[in-house]
């Protein structure tokens, strides 16, 4: 299903716009992935390394990935390198990759908020991306809404074209379904920089 979704990037709106809801009510039917529900689409971020190679083919391809918990998808992004790069590089395993600093800060930053995090992490970020505070509130975010719970899922494409055509397209969908089924818009929308127009909240990529 995930590779339909990829392909369907050239189909008119309201065909992606199905194709998106199916691929969704596909992950919401099944399990979460682990070693005993390997049928699973959705990976728990912690257990990327353990699902790796079940999931190799995927991972080595370029494509979107989305983030969630329980049945509510929280961000979109895309990547023109491969899926385990990004994911690794940007979330998962350096020390001030998002959801490690999620799960390593969760109390301080549902309490306090990140502006409290440790010196060497708010530098860290000021050196590396411009005074942006994006990635850090979606740290937050992820603290907030149970960064345990957080669960990734893979739609890899062809080559980077496909991609970025693909995510350009999908997220105005995907927050859209958001909020028929009354839950809060993707982080992309919300967390958008003030200085970026506001009709493309794809600019932000987290």
């Amino acid at each position: 299903m995930h590779l339909e979704l990829a392909h369907a990037a050239s189909l008119p709106d309201n065909e992606l716009n199905r194709a998106y809801d199916a691929y969704l009510q596909l992950l919401f039917g099944l399990p979460l992935w682990s070693p005993e529900q390997l049928h699973g689409m959705r990976i728990p971020w912690w257990a990327l390394e353990a699902a790796r190679h079940q999931f190799s083919q995927e991972l080595s391809s370029p494509g979107l990935y989305l983030f969630g918990v329980r049945e509510e998808p929280m961000y979109m992004g895309q990547t023109g390198e491969s899926l385990l790069s990004r994911l690794r590089g940007r979330y998962t395993r350096s020390r001030y990759a998002q959801f490690q600093i999620a799960m390593a800060f969760a109390d301080v930053l549902k309490t306090q908020g990140y502006e409290a995090l440790p010196h060497d992490v708010l530098a860290w970020y000021r050196r590396g991306h411009r005074k942006s505070r994006v990635r850090l509130r979606h740290a937050q975010h992820y603290a907030s809404a149970g960064i345990a719970s957080v669960w990734i899922a893979l739609i890899p494409c062809r080559d980077k074209g496909e991609s970025k055509n693909l995510e350009s397209r999908l997220i105005s969908i995907a927050n859209a379904w958001n909020r028929d089924h009354s839950l809060p818009d993707l982080l992309n929308v919300q967390h958008a920089e003030p200085t970026r127009s506001a009709a493309s909240p794809t600019a932000i990529s987290a």
